[in-house]
């Protein structure tokens, strides 16, 4: 059941001579109004109190299963101001249902049924034996209306209905109590249709003609750096180059170094550097490090110097 809305109530005063009644009879399968069965719902003036009779019927509505593989939706609504054409009193009850069977949890078009049950009209006033001479007096107020109401609720899968349904409770305080007693509620169900059987699988079609290949889009945005991959294994050994041209000599040259500012006392000044131009001598423009070797108070400091500059000396 894909939509349930139900519940409308009739308060019936003691002051008609027939008190009107709701009532719901279950109907079987194969009848003319519900072909997959279902409840008729009915309205009418029960002169007896036993239960509406056939000729006590005011009105009726029908509330029916679902066919094979549909679901049924009903709805009702309560209105007092119905179409005098519909209802004389304007007070009654629209009952809409349909069945559901491509499932979009609408009734499918053209198997919507809607039915109009119309209340009866209340009785005159009654008029009590004059108090005067002259005079009429109101009858006194007749005793308390007794209830009845249609409750429909959504019944899920189970005993009651196997694809699920409605659940519709009909309700009449009898005793006039004022609430609904056990035995004054009749329980009855509007049940889904059950799922339809399965399609063959139809043959497969030819296959179509390929169609022409698309133009290309346009480059993506490029995306952010991946992570660092795995270092690959090394690479074979590649084969031995060509010898290279022989490097420079490294030549050293000592001289004196009078005394003055690099030597307080005089001592040794010491270069060092490539031969470029293969001449045997270190020529000025070659000279790369110069340290010093002081005489006297110089010589610790000057000697450190050296050792720094990475040469290794010997003083004869």
């Amino acid at each position: 059941m894909k939509k349930i809305s139900m519940l409308f109530l009739l308060l019936v005063s003691a002051e008609l001579a027939a008190v009107q009644a709701v009532e719901t009879n279950s109907l079987p399968s194969g009848n003319i109004n519900c072909p997959a069965g279902g409840i008729e719902i009915v309205i009418g003036d029960d002169t007896g109190s036993d239960g509406l009779d056939e000729s006590e019927i005011t009105s009726r509505a029908f509330l029916c299963n679902g066919e094979s593989g549909c679901d049924m939706i009903s709805s009702t609504v309560q209105s007092y101001s119905l179409d005098p054409a519909k209802c004389p009193n304007h007070y009654g009850v629209v009952v809409t249902s349909g069945v559901d069977c491509d499932s979009d949890g609408t009734i499918d078009t053209g198997k919507s049924t809607e039915t109009v049950l119309c209340y009866g009209t209340k009785g005159p006033d009654g008029n009590g034996a004059a108090a005067e001479a002259g005079n009429s007096a109101d009858g006194a107020d007749g005793a308390d209306g007794r209830a009845s109401e249609i409750v429909v609720s959504e019944e899920p899968k189970g005993e009651n209905c196997a694809e699920g349904g409605s659940k519709v409770e009909s309700r009449f305080d009898a005793d006039g109590s004022g609430t609904f007693e056990e035995t004054e509620i009749t329980v009855k169900y509007i049940c889904n249709g059950s799922a339809g059987p399965q399609g063959s699988k139809g043959e497969q079609g030819k296959q179509g003609i390929a169609g022409t290949d698309g133009v290309d889009g346009a480059d993506g945005a490029q995306g952010e750096r991946g992570d660092k991959g795995e270092q690959g294994e090394p690479g074979v050994a590649g084969e031995k180059g060509a010898a290279g041209s022989d490097g420079f000599d490294s030549l050293v040259s000592i001289v004196d170094e009078a005394a003055g500012s690099n030597c307080r006392n005089g001592g040794k000044k010491f270069m060092s550097g490539l031969d470029k131009d293969r001449n045997g001598v270190l020529d000025e423009g070659e000279v790369k490090s110069t340290s010093y070797l002081c005489n006297g108070d110089d010589a610790v400091e000057a000697s450190e110097a050296a050792a720094n500059s990475g040469c290794s000396l010997t003083i004869l």
